[in-house]
């Protein structure tokens, strides 16, 4: 599947847009991934929700999105479009694998990524190479991030980010 820019940025909207219904009290970040086949047909979406039934235990937008296809056996070819970095260790209100190590064993050999994670008690910024390692694709699209971080994003997530993007661009 060809990526073009528009269309890219057009499934980080509407990952944005899934984030955007996780319910009160799920907790920050909230984030939205979607699953496209090799043709670039959306065939899963998902975001970060609690358990079924649960108010203890969470279910990443990742594994929501992938749980969620439809029209596939394999996902083998297939890319997941995620706001956030999937996460590489899960602790606390946690009973699954982590998200990468889920998209890596279900086939997925394309991840496009909205922001990335720095949180220290989820991913601390390793699953990009946690992915790549592992003959993933990591795409990161720089399109929306200031966007991602204002409004799905916790104020101290926030502060930093715009902090440290705003030495970058001031940096020669």
């Amino acid at each position: 599947m060809d990526l073009s820019e528009s269309q890219i940025r057009e499934w980080m909207e509407r990952c944005i847009t899934l984030a955007k219904k996780a319910e009160e009290g799920v907790g920050y970040p909230h984030v939205g991934a979607l699953v496209l086949d090799a043709s670039g047909r959306v065939i899963g979406e998902g975001y970060k929700t609690w358990l079924k039934d649960s108010d203890r235990y969470l279910v990443h937008a990742e594994r929501s999105a992938i749980i969620n296809v439809t029209s596939v056996t394999s996902l083998r070819k297939a890319t997941l479009v995620t706001t956030l970095e999937p996460c590489v260790s899960v602790r606390g209100h946690h009973v699954f694998m982590p998200c990468s190590q889920l998209i890596v064993e279900s086939g997925i050999s394309r991840v496009i990524i909205g922001i990335t994670d720095d949180s220290p008690s989820i991913t601390s910024g390793k699953g990009i190479g946690y992915l790549e390692r592992r003959k993933v694709e990591v795409i990161m699209y720089m399109g929306l991030e200031e966007r991602i971080a204002m409004e799905l994003m916790p104020r101290r997530y926030k502060d930093e980010y715009f902090q440290t993007s705003i030495r970058q661009k001031s940096e020669p």
